[in-house]
């Protein structure tokens, strides 16, 4: 019943109207936006600190992801060759060999942890799939091709996941290879604070909209 006074709905960026005529809105931003898109009443929530930035004060963040620690691992196999992905190109130009393996970004999970284990080396000319990390969970060497202009620390702004393991460019693979070990670590750190955020969401979002509620 979307006329219920105590609902709330959470809508994704993109959509800057209520469709649904529900009379407590979040917003999630998964994308920088201007706020003037949205309703003064409406609730701002960002994926990253990285999308908050230009937003009302009042805007709060979470960051969920789902690890898939438990699933994705190095299953010792051999590997050899590469792999790569183009879901969104970062304006790069193509370094993976003309031999390559290419992922269309439909794979299941147990088709990617053959994949990566399958293959020595993840091109990604996407600078924010998790793939990036699942390759490295898999002990696959994973290097994102960044796109003019992108430094290191404005990607791992917009994804902390990618912290550990990850290579930005081939000249970092070296420190990349060397930190993969700490992948699952960093990644279990990142859970607990993801989780936290999104408790708080919870709290935040019932004394906005529905006070009294426990």
């Amino acid at each position: 019943d979307f006329n219920d006074p105590n609902n709330i709905i959470i809508y994704p960026e993109i959509v800057a109207d209520n469709p649904c005529g529900v009379k407590n809105v979040v917003r999630y931003l998964l994308y920088h936006v201007s706020p003037e898109r949205y309703s003064k009443e409406d609730m701002l929530v960002a994926y990253t600190e990285n999308f908050k930035r230009g937003m009302p004060d009042d805007t709060h963040v979470m960051t969920i992801v789902e690890p898939k620690v438990d699933f994705f691992y190095d299953q010792g196999h051999e590997k050899k060759g590469d792999c790569y992905i183009e879901k969104k190109n970062s304006g790069a130009g193509h370094i993976h060999s003309s031999a390559a393996y290419r992922l269309s970004g439909q794979e299941t999970d147990d088709e990617l942890l053959r994949i990566f284990n399958q293959y020595k080396r993840f091109y990604s000319y996407d600078n924010e799939t998790y793939l990036n990390t699942i390759a490295a969970l898999c002990g696959c060497e994973s290097v994102i091709v960044p796109g003019p202009d992108k430094r290191r620390e404005d990607i791992i702004d917009k994804q902390p996941v990618l912290k550990y393991g990850v290579a930005f460019g081939i000249e970092d693979l070296e420190w990349a290879n060397s930190t993969r070990d700490k992948v699952r670590e960093g990644l279990a750190e990142f859970g607990q604070v993801s989780k936290q955020q999104f408790l708080d969401f919870i709290e935040i979002t019932k004394e906005k909209f529905i006070k009294g509620i426990t």
